[in-house]
This record gives C-alpha cells, sequence and structure tokens, in this order.
C-alpha cells in the first residue's frame, strides 16, 4: 500500500507541475463544453418553438386572408404580422426587409382570390354533379405568394410552405362544401316545383343552414403523438447541455492520453521507470499507482464538467443539466469512461517511442473516434458505413450511454452493455500496455 501511494503521490507532483497538460485536461475542456453550449442552445431553442415572423400582405380583403391569419397563428410557430412600422404593409416595402432578414417570410394574396377560389369552386361542383371528372392542371395565375428569407433553412421553408397549404386545403373544403350545398339546394327546389305544383310557392322558403367549417384539415380523424422510450414524452426540445457536457466530458477523460502517454516515456528515457522496477515486487504498485491517480483525474474532471452543467451553464441563459433518473447509472458509467481512457493512455505511452509520437498518434486517434462516434455530430447524420463504425468507438459507446440515460429515460441496467463494452476495451488496452511495458524498457 504504501509504494502504491507514494507512486500515486509522484505522478500528482509531476502532473502538479505541468501546467500545460492541466490547462488540456480541465480548462480546455471545460471553456469549450460552455461556449458550444451557450452557442447551440439557441439554435435548439429555434429547432423547438421557433418564432418566425411572417407578414401577411392581404390585398383581397376576403375570407381567405382571415382563414390564413387564423390558420398560420393557430400553427403555434408563426407571428402574424399585419403592419409594418405602424402602417398597412407593402410588397415594395416588405420583399426587401424579407431579403434583409427583418422578416422570416412574407404571404401575398392578390385581390379578388376569394371571389375567384369560390367562382372554382362551383364549377368544380357543377362539373361533378354532372358526372364529368375535372381534369387535373395547375391553376392559372397566382392568388397566394409565398416570400422567405433566402437565409432561412430549408426545414423552415418547408414549414411556411406546407402549413400555408394545409391551410388553403381547408379553405378550399370549406368552398367545395358550400357549393355543393347550393347545388343540392336548387335542385331540391326544382324537383319540388316540377313534382308538386300545389307546394311550388313553399318552396322558396326552402334554405339548407351556411356549414361552419374548419380552415385546416384534422377535424375527422385523430392523430396521437407518443414516445418510443419507456418513460413519457419529452415535452419540449432538450437543451444543449444534455448533449454537450457529456461529449465534451468523454473527450476530456480521453484527453489524459498525451500527459500520461508522456510520463511513461519520460520515466522510460530518464531511467526511472528502471530504478522502479529493481525494488521487488514493485510493478504492480508502480502501474496501478500511475492508473488510479489518472483515473482520479477522469473522475475530476466528471465531476467539473457536470458541475459546469449544472450551475454554471444556467447564468449564462442555458437550461440546468438534468441528471435524469438514474444518478447511480451515471457514477458507474463515468467511471467505466474513466477506466478506458486511462487504460487508452497507458497503451499509447507504453507503444510510442517518443513523446512526440505519443502526443500526435494519442490526440489524433482521440479527434478520430470522438468525431466517428458521434461526440461532435449526431451518429444518424452519418452515412450507414460510418454508423457502423461508430459502434466500436469507446468514445461513441460511452456517448450513446451518457443519452440513454439524461434524454431517453434509461435506468442503470439498460446501459450495462455499454459499460460492459467499454470494460472489455479497459481489458484490451491493458493488456497492451503491459505486454509492451516491460520490453521497452
Amino acid at each position: 500500500m504504501r509504494r502504491l501511494l507514494a507512486t500515486a503521490g509522484k505522478e500528482a507532483r509531476i502532473l502538479g507541475r505541468d501546467r500545460a497538460g492541466l490547462a488540456v485536461l480541465f480548462l480546455m475542456p471545460a471553456v469549450l463544453v460552455t461556449v458550444v453550449a451557450v452557442v447551440q442552445e439557441a439554435a435548439l431553442r429555434l429547432m423547438g418553438a421557433p418564432n418566425l415572423k411572417i407578414v401577411l400582405i392581404d390585398q383581397d380583403g376576403g375570407e381567405v386572408g382571415q382563414a390564413l391569419r387564423r390558420g398560420l397563428t393557430d400553427a403555434g410557430v408563426f407571428d402574424v404580422l399585419d403592419q409594418v412600422d405602424g402602417q398597412p404593409p407593402q410588397i415594395d416595402n416588405v420583399r426587401p426587409a424579407v431579403a434583409k432578414g427583418r422578416f422570416q417570410g412574407a404571404l401575398v394574396l392578390a385581390p379578388g382570390t376569394t371571389e375567384r377560389a369560390m367562382e372554382r369552386a362551383g364549377r368544380l361542383v357543377d362539373d361533378l354533379v354532372a358526372g364529368r371528372l375535372p381534369t387535373p392542371g395547375p391553376v392559372p395565375g397566382t392568388d397566394v405568394t409565398v416570400v422567405a428569407d433566402p437565409a432561412l433553412p430549408e426545414a423552415y421553408r418547408k414549414l411556411l410552405r406546407n402549413t400555408t397549404g394545409a391551410v388553403l386545403q381547408g379553405i378550399e373544403t370549406r368552398f367545395i362544401v358550400r357549393g355543393f350545398a347550393k347545388t343540392m339546394e336548387a335542385r331540391m327546389l326544382d324537383r319540388i316545383r316540377a313534382e308538386v305544383p300545389a307546394v311550388a310557392a313553399l318552396a322558396g322558403s326552402i334554405k339548407l343552414p351556411d356549414f361552419a367549417m374548419p380552415d385546416r384539415p384534422g377535424s375527422l380523424l385523430a392523430v396521437d403523438e407518443v414516445a418510443a422510450a419507456k418513460e413519457a414524452w419529452i415535452s419540449e426540445v432538450p437543451s444543449s447541455a444534455q448533449h454537450n457536457v457529456p461529449a465534451w466530458t468523454i473527450f476530456a477523460m480521453f484527453l489524459i492520453v498525451i500527459p500520461l502517454a508522456g510520463t511513461m516515456i519520460h520515466e522510460r528515457r530518464e531511467g526511472t521507470l528502471r530504478r522502479l522496477l529493481v525494488i521487488p515486487g514493485a510493478f504492480v504498485p508502480v502501474v496501478l499507482g500511475k492508473a488510479l491517480l489518472y483515473l482520479g483525474v477522469c473522475l475530476a474532471q466528471f465531476a467539473l464538467m457536470f458541475a459546469i452543467g449544472l450551475w454554471l451553464l444556467p447564468l449564462l441563459g442555458v437550461p440546468a443539466l438534468d441528471l435524469g433518473a438514474a444518478p447511480g447509472g451515471l457514477l458507474l458509467l463515468g467511471l467505466a469512461t474513466g477506466t478506458a481512457a486511462v487504460a487508452f493512455g497507458m497503451a499509447v505511452g507504453a507503444v510510442a517511442r517518443t513523446p512526440e509520437q505519443a502526443s500526435m498518434f494519442g490526440a489524433t486517434l482521440v479527434v478520430i473516434a470522438a468525431a466517428v462516434g458521434g461526440v461532435m455530430l449526431p451518429t444518424f447524420l452519418m452515412p450507414k458505413a460510418m454508423q457502423q463504425i461508430a459502434i466500436v468507438s469507446p468514445l461513441g459507446r460511452a456517448q450513446q450511454g451518457f443519452l440513454d440515460l439524461l434524454m431517453r429515460g434509461a435506468g442503470t441496467g439498460d446501459i450495462l452493455p455499454h459499460v460492459a463494452w467499454l470494460a472489455a476495451f479497459a481489458a484490451v488496452g491493458t493488456a497492451v500496455a503491459l505486454t509492451f511495458y516491460r520490453q521497452r524498457d
């Protein structure tokens, strides 16, 4: 035990004198997770509940414009404006404002839109009643023009177009139903006059009531949305802290390869390792003491990064990190990740011959494994081949485990396969380190 503590103390003093290494392990990840989380939070808020400013230029003044205003407002993501700087909007000044990003879009209703729609609905009903199928084809002219900001992401341009189309579909349905009602009323009155002349005078008093039709489809078929996870559906888009804190914690842990491998190589170069190993029974305490010290560093990184997510990020306007329902699973996964990171660092330190080799080889592998494993980019955005590679990345395994705990409502038992895989990776890394440790000496 004394040898073990002495080895750990020696490693702590060496690491304490390496200010650059401490900055890489603690300062850089802390700054990185803070900056990235704050920057991404605005984007996630836009994704979760966008508030797109849409100017409605209603040159028609009829029923279509009123229905569009109601339908877009009911969608919950559009702020429909019918005035700009206190004045009725005009296409000449609104279009340049949209192009410059002041508004995300504009809808322009041409004069006579409602009247033309009702006339077309009447002709369509007449054709259907007469048994003539309407000829499909584009509607002549332009009744509604959608103007979008060129910098607006394609997803939101589609959202604006699709919502506008859904509202217009509801309006068209309303006009067609009204047309059928009027046609059936007229045909019924004509039949009464022809068949029962005695009550022909009463036929004019028969009127079908006007129908109140919704502006948008969705009043006949119910659609529900349920969660795929065991827990209830997440009503809000998870904050950037839920993804970035565990992602950059894993990245910081695996950067332990730089100081750990460097220390091991310096020990070999200076003969320190040889002097230690000539002591009977010193091999296990030397290796274990080194591993335990750097595992403690990894757990300190884990605590620091999660503390930033819990207490610092809320001060910067980012929702606090939600630890989920299994904090014990977080600690277990953090311990497994730290163990894998230490084993990887020791394997690189045992194989590499120079500090330069260790730094370049180790850091490059960590960056590649982080990119492939979904730390920097979600894996579902990657090609299938890259997704298969992500399965064998230790950083990817750790990241998936943390996402399961923090965002998918998983429990400790659900992440045990990830923990087992990280433990197996640590065992392989340790075996490589022990194999080359004596040979390099």
